[in-house]
């Protein structure tokens, strides 16, 4: 067995066992071991990005050590898309706005648009969001999603009114 395909056994075998930055640690300690050339041949036998690998081999240099519990220096991973986007949670509060149902001074808000037509309609004003992330988005904005089993509202059921406002009521 060549030495390239011992590596990738140990890596296919170690690395998903091991959360990110002992993953990251593990294979700069490997290419650092390796001298010149270490993180190339690192990079083609475990698929780690040479970056990563680099960035491992810093912090192994550095003695860098993270709080417990932690993967991460605090602050970091990815920024939330609200942060990356301001004017992204306005954008959409202004297209549910016009299809928003309910008594408007009630703490009750829906909307019967669908979180595709939200996602699209938002991609055409540049904004890049999954239709899950709008759906988090108006979540957090006290919005709830209204199926439109009915196709018109009306007095179907006698006590359809007072089911609203015990609703209301409860959420007040």
């Amino acid at each position: 067995m060549s030495e390239i395909e011992i590596y990738k056994n140990k890596y296919k075998l170690l690395l998903p066992e091991l959360p990110e930055r002992s993953r990251r640690l593990v294979v700069a300690a490997d290419a650092k071991s390796r001298g010149h050339g270490g993180v190339m041949f690192v990079h083609k036998t475990s698929g780690i990005s040479r970056v990563t690998i680099t960035k491992g081999i810093k912090e192994l240099e550095d003695g860098v050590t993270l709080p417990e519990e932690r993967s991460r220096q605090p602050g970091g991973g990815r920024k939330k898309i609200t942060e990356t986007d301001p004017t992204l949670e306005n954008d959409l509060l202004d297209l549910v706005e016009d299809s928003s149902q309910g008594d408007p001074e009630s703490l009750l808000k829906w909307t019967n648009k669908s979180l595709r037509t939200l996602s699209k309609e938002l991609e055409k004003k540049n904004h890049t969001v999954s239709h899950t992330k709008a759906g988090h988005i108006l979540k957090a904005n006290d919005y709830h999603l209204q199926s439109n089993k009915k196709s018109k509202e009306g007095t179907d059921h006698p006590d359809r009114d007072e089911q609203f406002q015990y609703i209301s009521a409860q959420a007040a």
